[in-house]
Order: structure tokens, then sequence, then C-alpha cells
């Protein structure tokens, strides 16, 4: 009886830890594994114990070990975290944001995403724009934001859409020092060697020549050199 309980309670806490491990980022997926192992040897020990199948000592000096390594772990694993404490790193992702359209780029998948802020059709996400929609919003921006009119161009071009190099991007003017910032992916108090970093990673991901878009690099070199001028 006492070890159908135990298995009942044994299958019940599995299928609790697959539903939870479901629901993590896949990023921590990994150590999730990690610790549940951990756990489920301490588990099986503290089982051997009162089955009298393993020796208490033995059962304590395995455990020890298991959350002594898991111990480690945490504490190197937090000096990383602990070691860019302070100072500014690129811990954000681009975001090319003007009075109408806000776009952000993921740097770990290059996908694209955003709104619509104001005007033709304030409030939609970029995401679920049509082609007719996208190709009217082109139209609309053409001569009321050219920094506007390029993101969707962006956008059409990510759906398929092909254009001609148009390298007539000096006229929709240089960035903010905040927009530049945000571009960059780095906030207040980035020093030169943050700029130099977000920039390399920025362009390993937007250059044309990697699959990127042109327009973005564009406004990717400017930020860069804006912000270090502001340094100096």
């Amino acid at each position: 009886m006492i070890r159908l309980i135990l298995a009942i309670a044994v299958l019940f806490t599995l299928y609790w830890a697959y539903k939870r491990w479901l629901k993590l980022p896949p990023e921590k997926r990994k150590n999730a594994i990690i610790q549940g192992l951990i756990y489920t040897a301490l588990g099986f020990c503290i089982i051997a114990i009162f089955t009298g199948r393993l020796h208490w000592f033995g059962a304590i000096l395995g455990g020890a070990l298991a959350l002594a390594r898991f111990s480690m772990r945490a504490f190197f694993g937090s000096l990383s975290v602990f070691k860019f404490l302070g100072r500014s790193s690129i811990f954000s992702n681009p975001v090319f944001k003007t009075p109408f359209v806000e776009v952000q780029v993921n740097l770990q998948n290059g996908n694209i995403s955003g709104q619509i802020i104001s005007g033709l059709y304030e409030g939609t996400a970029i995401n679920t724009l049509t082609t007719e929609q996208l190709k009217e919003l082109e139209h609309y921006y053409q001569e009321r934001d050219k920094r506007s009119y390029y993101l969707v161009r962006v956008l059409q071009q990510r759906a398929g859409q092909q254009f001609t190099q148009d390298n007539n991007y000096a006229s929709v003017g240089d960035p903010s020092v905040e927009e530049a910032q945000q571009i960059l992916g780095l906030s207040k108090g980035a020093n030169k060697k943050d700029i130099i970093k977000a920039h390399r990673s920025l362009m390993q991901k937007l250059h044309p020549d990697r699959g990127g878009n042109d327009y973005l690099a564009s406004r990717v070199n400017i930020a860069k050199e804006i912000l270090l001028k502001h340094l100096e």
C-alpha cells in the first residue's frame, strides 16, 4: 500500500513538474532539468533511507554533494550577473521609433515587432498588418514622415516585397541622443566599449550582406557616430 501511494505521488510530481517546465522560456529549460534531476536524486535518497536500502550517512553525503554542485553553479552564474551590475550593457533589443511607428528587432531570432502609435491604423500591431495595409501606409507616410516610410518598407521587405536600393537615407535626418540609445539598445551612461559592442552585435543581424536591411543598418551606423560624439 505504501509503495502504491509513493508511486502515485511520484507520478503526480512528475506530471506537475512537466507542466511547469512547458511554461518556462526555452533558455531556462536546461537549468530546470538539472535542478529537477538533483531534487529527484535527493528524493530517492530519502526514500532509500526510510526503506532501509541506504545508510543514512551515505544519503546525507550524496545529498550534500548534489546540493554543493547546484550551489556552485548558482554562485558562479550569479557572478556573471553581478559583473554587469552598475554599468550599461546590451540588455535591450533595439527600437526604431518615429512619431507614427515603433519597431523593435529581437536580437535572438531577428524577428521584428511593434505597433502603429499614431495616424492611420493607430494602435495596430505591425505583425497583423496585411500586404495591402502596408502598401497603404507606405503611401500615407511617403510625404508625411520619411523615417516611418522607410520603416514600412522594411516591413514590406520582410513580407517578401522587393525594392530597388535607396541610398537617400540622409534626408530623414539624424536621430537624437536618446533615439540613438534606443536604436543601439543602450541605456544612459553607456561607455565607448558598450557602444562599439552594441553596434557590432546589431550589424551582425541587420547588415544587408547578412540578410538584413540597408536602412536599418544605416540608422545603426549613424546612432553609433552620434553616441561616440556625445561622449566626447
